[in-house]
């Protein structure tokens, strides 16, 4: 005889899944802050220097002395969390750190393709607002949608300012889309785990 499974089984398993994925991803609120953090900073400090005419043709430096390190950092931390978890039997696929390696991977190479500075922010930030959509919706975080529709009306706004205002628009946008909905996940980590 076959098992089949009751649709009430089924809502059960799909709400374990959706409550698994919530929860790694409120371990990994940090990253999320991290990340945030990391590029508001830079583009606050290349709006600074464009706006002072500090070095302003080398404002993009900031960039890459930021986000390197940030991906390294990111990957060696991974790559240990991903050892560590290896050994676990019970683990379960998931596809949400390739999702990110891809969006970052496909906003750098925009970074290099796009030599309209009006269209920079648009098209580095919007691989990131459709990925941070469609996970904030598949984990159910009301917050994490809402912030990541606002940064997507942001990032195409962002094409009616002069290059000098990009920078502004990419802290923004990473704090929407990163640091907020990253200290949500983290706060809520820290509430069910009563600490």
């Amino acid at each position: 005889m076959e098992n089949k499974l009751a649709p009430k089984d089924s809502l059960a398993i799909i709400e374990a899944v959706i409550n698994e994925r919530k929860k790694r991803y409120e371990e990994n609120g940090v990253f999320l802050i991290f990340w945030g953090i990391l590029v508001a900073l830079a583009g606050i400090c290349q709006f600074i220097m464009l706006q002072m005419k500090f070095y302003p043709y080398k404002s993009g430096y900031v960039w890459l002395f930021t986000m390197v390190p940030g991906f390294l950092f990111t990957f060696f931390w991974k790559m240990r969390e991903g050892i560590k978890k290896s050994k676990n039997p019970n683990r379960t696929e998931d596809w949400s750190d390739f999702v990110w390696l891809v969006t970052g991977l496909l906003a750098f190479v925009s970074m290099f393709v796009i030599n309209n500075t009006h269209y920079i922010t648009l098209s580095i930030s919007l691989p990131f607002c459709i990925a941070s959509l469609g996970l904030a919706m598949r984990l159910k975080s009301m917050l994490w949608v809402i912030t990541s529709i606002i940064s997507l009306v942001l990032a195409y706004s962002s094409v009616f300012f002069r290059g000098i205002y990009q920078p502004m628009f990419m802290a923004a946008i990473s704090i929407l889309l990163f640091a907020v909905p990253g200290i949500r996940l983290y706060l809520n980590h820290k509430k069910r785990n009563n600490v």
